[in-house]
């Protein structure tokens, strides 16, 4: 009978240290088994409280969603495959923020946690005083999406936008101002293509009801005139002190186009594109009143349907 050689036990800490590959094949195989994210487009629908929803859940408003923000830190020679930032779950109080940092889909597991403990510690956001001044007001959800997968083989690009109407409260409302709200917004929509791209737009005029918002825009042309035919919808003027844009000093560094496949498993997996380039168009249109349980769909298919 053969004797068994015999085995080292005494393992020391430096056997136990992953190879420089290891933790990037770690990241690859997570994104794997938990499919792609979008993290830009996933953030942008956390930030409106995923709202409209396919489920309605008595009391729960958007209204009463506190609005996050964050701040890409990501250092600019960053190898590592992840993406890191300075996460606030209330943009307005900016001395509350902490840092999350992985892949796509960590981010999100991590912005979640972060609700989540902040809801068992029992110390639960509140609606901020800009929020409970603008309670009533209606909000309207813009839904945009390319024709056709144009872009990636893999998915149609989508665009939302969202921005409150100052002008009537939900109380004050008339038939004939949704039918008003509805031709303008077919007016100045149809047909018009939103150039989405890597570049950010932002306007921040919360006595207009445009409260920090964003878009992702290819150029600076094209952002504005979509800016401005969403102020024409809110009949308010553009405030040019308001308006601001960003962009990567490099972006094909930044946000490249074909990134190159991965390795996991001895098989080529394709890495997402980050802020694809992409023409979308209105879908539909939808008006979000704090006193009713479903939205109020103003146009659909491009087309009036509110007679």
């Amino acid at each position: 009978m053969a004797t068994p050689k015999s085995v080292n036990k005494n393992i020391s800490g430096k056997d136990l240290q992953p190879t420089k590959e290891e933790p990037s094949l770690l990241f690859a195989i997570q994104e794997l088994l938990g499919g792609q994210i979008d993290f830009d487009e996933w953030f942008q629908e956390w930030k409106t409280g995923f709202f409209p929803r396919a489920t309605v859940v008595p009391g729960d408003k958007q209204s009463d969603w506190t609005i996050p923000k964050i701040l890409e830190i990501t250092p600019v020679n960053s190898k590592s495959g992840c993406r890191t930032f300075k996460y606030f779950r209330d943009r307005d109080e900016p001395e509350n923020g902490v840092i999350i940092s992985g892949t796509p889909s960590m981010l999100v597991q991590q912005i979640v946690q972060i609700d989540h403990q902040q809801a068992a510690s029992g110390k639960g956001f509140k609606p901020n005083s800009y929020e409970n001044s603008v309670k009533g007001y209606p909000i309207l959800h813009l839904y945009f999406r390319e024709k056709k997968k144009l872009t990636l083989p893999d998915r149609i690009i989508e665009g939302q936008l969202t921005f409150r109407l100052i002008n009537e409260k939900d109380t004050s409302l008339t038939e004939a101002n949704l039918n008003q709200l509805a031709k303008s917004i077919h007016s100045n929509l149809s047909g018009f293509v939103w150039r989405k791209g890597k570049k950010v737009l932002s306007y921040n005029a919360p006595e207009q009801g445009f409260k920090r918002t964003w878009y992702l825009v290819n150029n600076e042309e094209n952002g504005k005139q979509l800016l401005n035919k969403l102020l024409a919808i809110a009949k308010q003027p553009l405030l040019p002190g308001k308006l601001r844009l960003s962009k990567a000093l490099n972006e094909a560094i930044a946000f490249p186009k074909n990134k190159p496949d991965i390795i996991v498993l001895k098989k080529k997996v394709k890495q997402a594109t980050e802020r694809p380039v992409a023409d979308v168009q209105l879908v539909y249109a939808e008006l979000i009143l704090a006193s009713l349980p479903e939205p109020i769909r103003l146009i659909d298919k491009g087309a009036i349907i509110l007679k």
